[in-house]
């Protein structure tokens, strides 16, 4: 797989297929799928803002796709909004792609890339308790369980639980094949 910043110019449609086809497993999860489907022209202003906010280093948003680059396999991203010296891993994969490493496969590449290129200590990942293929990515990375953070969680009216991973600096990192991109399309090493 590749991971790269998104292009808002050449990755709308392909991004917005790989949405409305995950819905039905994106909405149970993820916030932001609740307000789908968007637009096409919203989904171009979705990517026109992750590139502004990755150039301002404030959030680091990735589309995942085929060595080729053709097809979207899904979204990741490293979110600096949990303190300090951390910072938070979030993933979807697209609904046809599941079941085949890809969310592993991303996380390890960028759980290694934000503790060797950007010197991180701490990464978080928070998943809701009854989301059991994102339990089970996690725990194939040999993250570790912090706690169960009662209540955290706002969807809709209600807040729910959220389970806290977090790998440290110090701790054996996740083994990655990804071929990783920066925002000018030039291939990096996270791995020493």
């Amino acid at each position: 797989m590749v991971l790269r910043p998104w292009n808002e110019r050449s990755d709308a449609e392909a991004l917005h297929d790989a949405v409305l086809e995950s819905l039905d497993t994106l909405r149970p999860w993820l916030p932001w799928a609740e307000a789908e489907p968007g637009s096409l022209r919203s989904r171009r202003r979705t990517l026109r803002t992750f590139a502004e906010t990755f150039a301002r280093d404030e959030d680091y948003i990735y589309g995942a796709f085929t060595p080729d680059e053709s097809r979207v396999l899904g979204g990741f991203g490293l979110h600096p909004r949990v303190g300090p010296g951390g910072i938070e891993l979030g993933y979807w994969v697209r609904a046809s792609e599941t079941r085949r490493g890809y969310a592993a496969e991303g996380a390890a590449a960028l759980i290694t890339a934000a503790i060797r290129l950007m010197g991180l200590d701490r990464i978080e990942v928070r998943i809701e308790p009854r989301n059991v293929a994102s339990q089970r990515v996690v725990a194939k990375l040999g993250l570790v369980k912090e706690a169960t953070l009662r209540r955290r969680f706002p969807r809709g009216k209600e807040l729910r639980d959220m389970d806290l991973y977090t790998v440290f600096r110090e701790d054996p990192l996740p083994e990655t094949s990804a071929r990783f991109l920066d925002p000018a399309g030039r291939e990096i090493s996270p791995q020493p």
